[in-house]
């Protein structure tokens, strides 16, 4: 074959084809399209950038819409959890009334929370002593937690105080530090309470070098556990230093109408 004709062939063959050369330019404006502009690139033409802020502006308004309702929803179910918690309690007052348990099978009050609600005792104690001495109303603006925490706080203090008288007032602890009520978080509240109790507390420990052994205290903790077993949940046992060796024991917070639950648990196999 001639030179030239060799030549001319090899050019044709490297010469993009007229449509192959449409179709680069094609697929370059699409790559562009879809990147972010380069810097110095004008910028969209007028109608564009309305519709992009018009598209942007509705998209917005649905989230806050939509943001909105779900803010609503929590609020409604934040109420009902806040009324429900006080009607367990309240059921939970019925359940525990003498015989019940028995009823459905159950040695204790205790045994039952466990078995038919999944309940803890010291859940359970908590929801019972809300519904006894938090009136609803209070209970329901407080929350389970922050009612618990402020009912515990009352029964520290040497006064006599209730939730009510509490509520609106400023407390000062043993270590002169002040606490607003109203405006103090529950976790102050209850460590108000702690140190309440432990303050008047002090005068009744047993004298330095006066002490009991960790079998005495192991004891009294094994007791206490009996006890909230078969329904005392509020019940607290505590070994007791005396002269002469020994210890004595204290039994706190067994209700007097649980004085029966009480003789079984000390009294094990005897009615």
């Amino acid at each position: 074959m001639p030179r030239k004709t060799v030549e001319s062939v090899s050019e044709q063959a490297a010469a993009p084809r007229p449509g192959a050369r449409r179709g680069a330019r094609a697929a370059g404006a699409a790559g562009a399209a879809g990147a972010a502009p380069a810097p110095g690139k004008r910028p969209l033409p007028p109608a564009l950038a309305k519709n992009a802020a018009r598209s942007a502006a509705m998209k917005r308004a649905r989230l806050a819409e939509q943001a909105r309702a779900d803010i609503e929803l929590i609020k409604r179910r934040r109420e009902r959890i806040a009324e429900d918690f006080y009607d367990i309690g309240e059921a939970l007052v019925r359940l525990k009334r003498p015989g019940v348990p028995e009823s459905l099978g159950h040695k204790s009050f205790g045994d039952l929370c466990q078995a038919e609600l999944g309940l803890s005792a010291s859940k359970a104690a908590q929801l019972l002593a809300i519904v006894r001495s938090v009136p609803r109303e209070q209970a329901r603006t407080l929350g389970q937690e922050r009612a618990a925490a402020l009912l515990a706080l009352a029964e520290a203090t040497p006064e006599d105080d209730s939730t009510v008288t509490l509520a609106s007032s400023v407390l000062k602890l043993p270590s002169g530090k002040r606490v607003d009520i109203a405006t103090a978080p529950t976790r102050a509240l209850r460590e108000a309470a702690k140190e309440i109790r432990q303050a008047h507390a002090a005068p009744d420990k047993p004298r330095r070098g006066l002490t009991t052994t960790a079998a005495e205290r192991a004891a009294a903790l094994a007791l206490q556990r009996a006890l909230r077993d078969i329904g005392l949940a509020e019940a607290r046992v505590a070994a007791v230093a005396r002269h002469g060796g020994g210890a004595f024991v204290r039994i706190e917070r067994v209700p007097l109408a649980e004085l029966d639950l009480l003789r079984k648990a000390l009294r094990p196999g005897r009615q």
